[in-house]
């Protein structure tokens, strides 16, 4: 019974968290994985190396390598279970900038080109979308079509929604707090950074496999469209990215 009571309360926190994020309340906004065993802290971020830094981070912290396991009576459904649902998993950018005892990182990536590899993985690869109610719309629409349909489609799947979700959403808007950011196009510095803490570790290179899509494989009506669509992340990210470098990486690859 008491075993019951205690993954029925940390179901109803994990809830209560989710409902603030989509609420927007500022003091559940972001969720955060810590190693409090190296005095890490990570924003993870959908499409950004995260599942493999939630391996990094887990095995840093817990001395092995994730398995399908419980803990303390609780059994995991996943690595990212695990996560959601320890202590403090959410927080907000007034308690992240005031605590100053934690090595604060994240990995960025720009906007497009994360949403092209969503497309990649989530829509053909993994098919999320046959497991939705979409309402009409093609369950295996071409990238130009997704790309255009973005909002209904974010709308008809969760899991599309969480990994084509803004950058600026998991970061809270700033990037004030953090110590460290890490773009895609600079994986080895963020190796080189994990291997202050676990020499011997190599950082795995997960959802390589699988079809191609490049930048010129999008119209220029989607790539405009993708555009505006993350406009604040390129605000946000504007000393790593823009659109104008886009769009003319676009204008290169198409001639």
């Amino acid at each position: 019974m008491k075993y019951k009571l205690e993954k029925y309360a940390k179901d109803l926190r994990l809830y209560y968290h989710y409902g603030c994020r989509r609420l927007g309340l500022e003091k559940h906004s972001i969720h955060q994985i810590l190693s409090r065993k190296h005095k890490l802290l990570y924003i993870p971020i959908s499409k950004n190396a995260s599942t493999s830094l939630k391996h990094v981070l887990f095995e840093l912290e817990e001395g092995f390598a994730y398995k399908y396991f419980g803990k303390n009576k609780q059994v995991y459904r996943s690595l990212h279970d695990y996560f959601l649902k320890q202590p403090n998993a959410f927080t907000g950018v007034s308690d992240l900038l005031s605590d100053t005892s934690f090595t604060k990182f994240a990995v960025i990536r720009d906007p497009v080109k994360r949403l092209i590899s969503c497309y990649r993985n989530r829509v053909v690869d993994l098919k999320d979308l046959e497991k939705s109610r979409l309402d009409g719309l093609p369950v295996r629409p071409d990238i130009n079509y997704f790309i255009l349909k973005l909002n209904k489609y974010q709308k008809a799947n969760k899991i599309i929604e969480h990994h084509s979700r803004a950058q600026h959403k998991f970061l809270g808007n700033t990037l004030q707090y953090l110590d460290h950011i890490f773009p895609m196009k600079q994986m080895q510095r963020l190796k080189d950074f994990i291997k202050k803490y676990q020499p011997d570790y190599k950082l795995l290179e997960r959802k390589s496999k699988g079809t191609s899509y490049a930048l010129n494989d999008l119209s220029a009506e989607a790539l405009e469209k993708a555009i505006h669509f993350y406009q604040k992340d390129y605000d946000l990210l504007e000393d790593y990215y823009s659109a104008d470098q886009i769009w003319d990486e676009y204008n290169q690859a198409s001639i």
